[in-house]
Order: C-alpha cells, then structure tokens, then sequence
C-alpha cells in the first residue's frame, strides 16, 4: 500500500481453471475540492490474468458488525470465530482481538507504534484509522465513556503487516511485546514524516 496515487501495484498470481480471486478494497477518503478534486483510489483500470480481462465480478462489504459488536450475536450464532493464524498469514489483512482490564475508568490513547495500517476498534466503538509508518498521527483517541471497569474487548483490523512472531511448536501463538497495543496517557500526533511524504502532500494540497 502507499500513499502515491501516481504508483500502479502489479501482484503475480498462480492460479488454475476454477479458482476464485478476490481483491480487499479499503474504502478511503478523497479529496473534494481543488485542482486534485480527481483522486482515485482502489482498482482504477482492468484486473488481467494471462492477458486477459477478469469480469462478472461480485462486490460486497464485509460485515464488520458481525465482528466487533457483540450485540449483534455472532457469539451466539457462532458464525464467526477467532482462531490461530500462521506465519505467513502476518502479512495478509486480517482480525486481531486482546483485552484491556482496568480499575479505573478514564480517557486514554491507543498507541499504534509498530503496527502498519488498520482500523481499531474497543467495545465495539469505532476509535479510527491508524497508519503509525506514513503518520503524522500515532495514537487514537480512547473516551472514558466507551470503557468499563474490567475487561474491555479491543479489535483491530490489520490490513498490511501485524508485529507478531511465532514460538514454532504446535502451531501455538506467543504474543511478545511486539504483538501488542499499549495504552497511554498522552496523544502522539506530531511524529516526524519523511521528505518524500512532506514533498507528496505538499504538492497535493
């Protein structure tokens, strides 16, 4: 993923007759105003394969309520569970769930330092996007009024890359430091960005 529209990504794929693709579109802003009021984002032209161009395409949202709100049943139901995921599986977009347990209730930060690009989600309340390695912004905003005293459910949508490690046996998951969110008592919003970035959004705005 990246933040230069002008850049086309290429992925090379092995498939055989039969084999269903499908291609996750995150839905994002768009500049409304200006000279650059044309800003595409998403599949912009034909998805090929062998040269030829793949139609009859079926598009759907993905039921995130079924996800993060509790609410909604899914426990009930057991239509959708957590499970151990693999290795190779780190880089691909996928659902991470952990628990905050407090004393005491009170506003907080979500800190996504080390995570790539996600959304993130606490008692089912939507804190926002994160993008810690384009920036500015590192921390999410956590209310005092979306938590409760105890355990409080903390999903996060890692679309890119997710800082975990494997111990190797059974297939069992160690979470290490890396595999973690922290909260914290201040706000993270004026993080350094690289010249390039400060070249792109300059020139964009």
């Amino acid at each position: 993923m990246t933040n230069d529209p002008s850049i086309t990504t290429t992925l090379n794929v092995t498939a055989t007759e039969g084999d269903i693709l499908d291609i996750l579109v995150e839905n994002q802003g768009r500049i409304n105003y200006g000279s650059h009021i044309n800003d595409s984002k998403g599949i912009v032209g034909n998805v090929t394969l062998a040269g030829g161009v793949l139609q009859s395409w079926n598009i759907y949202s993905l039921d995130l309520d079924a996800v993060i709100n509790p609410s909604h049943g899914y426990h009930k139901n057991n239509k959708f569970k957590f499970k151990s995921i693999k290795n190779t599986d780190l880089q691909t977009p996928a659902f991470y769930s952990g628990t905050l347990s407090i004393d005491t209730v009170q506003d907080t930060f979500l800190n996504t330092k080390g995570w790539t690009k996600g959304q993130a989600y606490i008692n089912g309340f939507n804190l926002g996007r994160y993008w810690p390695v384009v920036g500015p912004q590192v921390t999410l905003f956590v209310p005092a009024s979306v938590l409760n005293t105890g355990d409080n459910n903390l999903i996060v949508f890692e679309l890119e890359n997710a800082p975990c490690s494997d111990d190797g046996y059974h297939g069992n998951r160690v979470w290490d430091d890396t595999c973690q969110f922290h909260f914290i008592d201040r706000p993270i919003i004026n993080s350094t960005v690289s010249a390039v970035d400060d070249y792109y959004w300059m020139g964009k705005y």
